[in-house]
């Protein structure tokens, strides 16, 4: 995903974005005023992160957020599904973003792209 990730903002069309690894939540956020007890919790813990972070490089400010998710270990009703599910609204709290791949998916490149090009028109 990291390889895709490089190759799709490499196009000229993209060149204004650029992307971090392992981005740790509490970073992304800049308080935790809009968040219940629960989700400043898990958001605030060291090990919450995302897994991509596409931010725009004049500003530094983050346009999205990937998460790669294994099949298995994010199969509906694990603890890690919930952790995805309460991750996922804090995002949408905070305006950020989401998409999701699965280890078992397809079309990720244009999956990307499309929504690249949709949040450049919504920033235009």
């Amino acid at each position: 995903m990291h390889l895709l990730i490089r190759k799709v903002l490499s196009q000229d069309e993209f060149s204004k974005y650029d992307a971090v690894l392992h981005f740790p939540l509490r970073n992304l956020l800049p308080d935790f005023s809009k968040l219940s007890a629960e989700e400043e919790q898990y958001a605030g813990h060291y090990a919450t992160h995302l897994d991509f972070v596409i931010y725009n490089k004049l500003g530094k400010n983050p346009v999205l957020a990937i998460e790669v998710d294994g099949y298995g270990y994010h199969r509906e009703g694990s603890r890690q599904n919930e952790r995805d599910a309460m991750k996922n609204k804090i995002l949408e709290t905070y305006g950020l973003p989401l998409l999701r791949f699965s280890t078992t998916g397809s079309g990720e490149r244009e999956k990307l792209i499309s929504k690249l090009n949709e949040i450049g028109k919504n920033n235009s």
